[in-house]
């Protein structure tokens, strides 16, 4: 028999009902809204990477690429880059000096500054404007702060399933609407079997249970931290040094590539008018 007011327990029954459904359209909202991020983040990959490989172009073959990070102290096996590299227009255009070396250093030392804050901002963020508070500066959408939102999606996520399972659910409005009922139950063998602490109605939960987000299979980079310009000014000269010395004729082809995919820009004239 049902020891509750018939207008009292349907308000109950509302309630939770309510609390189930929307627990779940808040969690919908957040994978939306974890997805649309995960497409923004893409982009700015994707413009790291095109930063890489306007610089690794400079460098030479990929063991070339390697040999400069491993001089900067990085662990050259691990690198998230692609180290290929690829021929570009320099949106600034091409730097100016008076020798081939010094056109040449000034240019990596351009494109390792602009690939360094491109991981920076990418990795850690940078503050920018609110979208609607225009005197509120807050951080940009950035690497951490996905990994730590999608931990947050799923600690919520196990929470939910273990506090409000769908069966849980069940069971709770059953017991609310006809408390008698799975007394009943157990006795006709309705009821599910299963031990103290065990949740009835598996196959249910599984059905309607949401999936924790696997971060890593969205394909996301982590970009390693570059040294500071200040710390890798030095290494990066010598490398060039020494690149110079060993394939002179490769970066003058390289150079000349440059300066005409520059030269295609509107207004954008190379400012080094010979190599």
């Amino acid at each position: 028999m049902n020891t509750f007011a018939p207008g009292l327990t349907e308000e109950i029954l509302t309630e939770m009902a309510k609390g189930f459904f929307g627990s779940r359209r808040h969690m919908d909202a957040l994978l939306d809204h974890f997805l649309g991020l995960v497409r923004e983040i893409r982009t700015l990959q994707g413009t790291v990477e095109k930063k890489g490989g306007d610089l690794h172009i400079l460098l030479g073959e990929e063991q070339d690429v390697r040999r400069f990070y491993t001089a900067l102290g990085l662990d050259a096996n691990v690198l998230s880059f692609d180290l290929k590299g690829r021929i570009g227009p320099e949106n600034d255009g091409l730097p100016w000096a008076w020798t081939l070396g010094g056109r040449f250093t000034k240019l990596v030392l351009r494109r390792y500054s602009q690939l360094k804050l491109g991981v920076d901002e990418y990795m850690h963020g940078r503050m920018v404007p609110h979208s609607t508070q225009s005197k509120r500066m807050v951080l940009s959408l950035h690497y951490e702060q996905l990994r730590k939102f999608a931990y947050h999606i799923n600690e919520s996520i196990l929470k939910m399933e273990d506090k409000m399972s769908v069966s849980c659910i069940i069971r709770l409005a059953k017991s609310y609407a006809d408390p008698g009922l799975l007394e009943k139950e157990k006795v006709t063998g309705a009821h599910c079997p299963l031990p103290q602490g065990e949740d009835c109605g598996t196959g249910l939960n599984e059905s309607f249970a949401y999936q924790t987000i696997d971060f890593d299979s969205y394909g996301i980079k982590s970009f390693p931290e570059l040294p500071s310009m200040d710390q890798a000014r030095t290494t990066i000269q010598s490398f060039c040094r020494e690149r110079l010395c060993r394939e002179k004729a490769a970066i003058v082809e390289t150079m000349a590539a440059l300066k005409v995919a520059s030269q295609r820009l509107p207004g954008n004239p190379s400012r080094s008018d010979h190599f």
